[in-house]
């Protein structure tokens, strides 16, 4: 009867192993350590069209927006994987770009992360998947459209910012998707829009027709309850030797989102809901609803997010007070009923949301459709 040796490898000295498990007297660990599977051959760069986010390739520039960005350029890159690293045989690889950051800090940056999930048989027997992290080089340049942009033809800058933060990646995506539904109603073979140039605080289009400009300020208007201020001058353009007007229009957005509790005029109020030019709140003072126009409102400062609400529990209801719990610390509270009109329609064990600040204690109105609202 034949013995079975077993053997051992050259480099690190693992014993016990069979002639399949060994790869040039090496064990697998140590073959693929002196044998890598991914080499990076050169950094990736994506070179980036700042106006409009405009992917360069070895022909032509690629279109992308806020939405579709990361697809187009992990797609890119996938298709020049070959260029960037050495693959070894039966491996297959993918690249990804890292999401995190969001587009406004990608062109803040000069590089962005990526990492390259790659899987496969390893002779046959040893099956393999695993993720490097690299980076590629972000070129900020202009496309060939923006280029082609013509000082001549009478234009209109929008200006979007938030006031007292910065704006937020789902409002960029919405705002993006507005313009882009907005044009493709409009059906002007004429109309361009240079989109958008981006920073934390603030995005500016550049767009053909003030008609636009303006329907898309009314638009954003009515959506965010922004406010909206605009100015118009006239410039004599010395090529075409005529005055042409410019349109800038300021979009601010609120400081606050419904759900927000925020200070105005040394009070506290509740964010309702935000429709066109009108804000509805709950004042905590009077108990009562109030409503707003957003220019009046647009200073408050916002008080507490949304997120930072505690939530409290009714514990019992009596005759002339409710008792409530901190469901967090389980503190319980006593309040007189009279003094909490708001509070309609509850129960025991019904749960509510609110915040304290010292000794008082602030309730979120558990029902609010259908009560007076007062303009202010």
């Amino acid at each position: 009867m034949t013995k079975k040796y077993k053997r051992f490898c050259i480099n690190c000295g693992k014993t016990g192993l069979s002639k399949e498990e060994l790869f040039e007297g090496l064990c697998f660990d140590c073959y693929q350590e002196k044998n890598p599977l991914i080499i990076l051959k050169k950094q990736p760069i994506i070179h980036l069209c700042k106006n409009c986010l405009a992917i360069k390739t070895k022909k032509d520039w690629i279109n992308t927006d806020q939405l579709n960005f990361y697809e187009k350029a992990d797609k890119l890159l996938n298709e020049d994987a070959q260029t960037y690293f050495k693959i070894a045989p039966d491996i297959t690889a993918e690249i990804r770009l890292d999401k995190s950051s969001g587009i406004q800090d990608l062109l803040q940056h000069n590089t962005i992360n990526f990492e390259i999930n790659y899987n496969g048989k390893v002779h046959n027997l040893f099956e393999i998947n695993e993720i490097q992290i690299h980076s590629a080089k972000i070129k900020l340049d202009i496309c060939e459209n923006c280029k082609g942009y013509k000082s001549e033809v009478s234009k209109s800058k929008i200006r979007i910012i938030a006031k007292k933060r910065n704006i937020t990646e789902s409002e960029i995506e919405e705002i993006i998707r507005l313009f882009k539904n907005s044009a493709n109603i409009y059906k002007d073979p004429n109309l361009y829009i240079l989109s958008p140039i981006l920073s934390k605080t603030e995005l500016i289009f550049r767009v053909s027709s003030i008609d636009f400009a303006r329907n898309i300020a009314n638009q954003l208007k009515s959506k965010f309850g922004a406010v909206i201020r605009e100015s118009i001058k006239f410039v004599d353009r010395e090529k075409s030797k005529t005055k042409k007007q410019d349109l800038n229009i300021l979009i601010r957005l609120l400081p606050f989102f419904p759900g927000d509790v925020i200070k105005y005029n040394n009070n506290l109020y509740y964010i309702i809901s935000i429709h066109e030019n009108n804000v509805n709140c709950f004042d905590f003072k009077a108990k009562e609803i109030k409503k707003f126009k957003s220019k009046q409102i647009i200073n408050g400062e916002r008080y507490l997010l949304k997120s930072k609400l505690e939530k409290f529990i009714i514990t019992a209801i009596y005759k002339d007070e409710i008792q409530i719990m901190d469901l967090k610390t389980y503190q319980t509270f006593e309040i007189e009923i009279k003094n909490q009109p708001h509070l309609i329609k509850i129960n025991e064990g019904t749960e509510i949301n609110g915040f304290r600040e010292g000794e008082n204690l602030y309730l979120i109105p558990f029902i609010i459709e259908g009560s007076d609202v007062k303009n202010e």
